[in-house]
């Protein structure tokens, strides 16, 4: 999955770019808006692609003990596992939001 991301010609395969601050206030700004990502995990430095929403409240029963902020973390709904899940921000490689594909850098 990962070699048609980041081949030899990536730069080729994407022509937009985004910085990760950027990337970071496009998604708070996302509230119950579908997208697509692609992040390295923290726990295994696997790749995971994931279709979330951020802003998803509904059968959110624990409390966290944390704040997700300041771990970079951003606290995401998974479409496709119906799960609350986290995406590891430093980690994140790709972003489709809108039809459009990013590259995170």
């Amino acid at each position: 999955m990962v070699e048609k991301y980041f081949g030899a010609h990536a730069k080729k395969n994407f022509k937009n770019f985004v910085v990760l601050d950027i990337a970071k206030i496009w998604l708070n700004d996302n509230e119950g808006r579908v997208f697509s990502a692609l992040f390295k995990k923290r726990t295994n430095g696997e790749y995971r692609e994931m279709v979330a929403r951020v802003g998803v409240r509904k059968n959110c029963k624990s409390s966290l003990k944390f704040e997700p902020s300041k771990k970079n973390l951003l606290s995401v709904y998974d479409m496709l596992k119906r799960r609350y899940r986290f995406i590891s921000l430093e980690g994140l490689k790709l972003l489709t939001l809108g039809g459009e594909t990013w590259r995170i850098f």
